[in-house]
């Protein structure tokens, strides 16, 4: 750094002080936070990064939906890990060069989809006939859909988006459905 004098002029005459230092600090860039992701719910959410920033990582902070209060973590590297997470989460970086004022960086948020409801097909059925109705659980939470795993040669779902529809099928042919329930990223 430079040193610069301080000169005090007045009625009795100049006087100079000792030499001082002087230091001009850079002003603190908050800068941003990459590793936004959409996981299920309980699942182990990828690392966190901080780029482009100035100063010195003061902390780390989080807030969970709806992202109005924010906790502290105790962390002044430039990446953060998560861990599992079961609730949606922005994360949030505290930046300050020396005794400029803090900045936050932009936030990185891991949305977190709820599991599905347990999905449930219905027992086995024998036919006599080429149609039939197919019957499953409506699910509480997700979206249901029925698909065809063996021999689909000949087989047709009325709708497959409903729990309770209609199957035609081919004489003398066994079929195999399943009626799986997902929600977002999580089946």
């Amino acid at each position: 750094g430079k040193t610069y004098d301080v000169v005090v002029s007045g009625t009795c005459g100049n006087v100079t002080s000792s030499a001082g230092k002087l230091s001009v600090n850079a002003n603190s860039v908050a800068g941003s936070i990459s590793g936004s992701e959409k996981i299920c719910e309980g699942s182990t959410a990828k690392d966190l990064t901080l780029v482009g920033y100035t100063g010195n990582i003061v902390r780390w902070q989080s807030s969970t939906s709806p992202f109005t209060n924010w906790a502290d973590i105790s962390n002044s590297t430039t990446s953060y890990s998560p861990g599992i997470v079961n609730k949606s989460t922005q994360y949030r970086a505290i930046i300050q060069s020396g005794n400029c004022a803090e900045q936050m960086s932009s936030t990185a948020t891991i949305n977190v989809d709820e599991m599905p409801s347990l999905s449930q097909a219905g027992p086995d059925q024998a036919l006599c006939s080429i149609s039939t109705q197919i019957s499953a659980n409506k699910p509480t939470i997700g979206k249901g859909k029925w698909i065809l795993v063996d021999n689909t040669i000949g087989g047709k779902i009325t709708n497959e988006d409903m729990e309770n529809t209609g199957f035609k099928g081919t004489e003398n042919t066994t079929y195999k459905l399943a009626w799986t329930i997902s929600n977002g990223v999580c089946k």
